[in-house]
């Protein structure tokens, strides 16, 4: 049987946030991020954000907003 679809609600501007991407790779890859978060104590998600905000300032993009 196929799994009924539901509507999701529009982002709204107040500040609440939404998932903006989902990131697979292989377990090896997860256990590397998870490795990295636990002895930062960086969250994994933010870890991802800084480093897309450096890729982008890297190769001549503007910064990320801030939330």
């Amino acid at each position: 049987m196929a799994k009924k679809q539901t509507s999701r609600p529009a982002p709204s501007s107040d500040g609440e946030f939404v998932s903006v991407i989902n990131l697979k790779g292989s377990v090896s890859l997860k256990e590397w991020l998870s490795g990295i978060s636990k002895k930062t104590h960086i969250p994994a998600a933010a870890i991802v954000r800084l480093g897309l905000g450096e890729w982008a300032k890297k190769h001549g993009h503007e910064a990320p907003p801030e939330k």
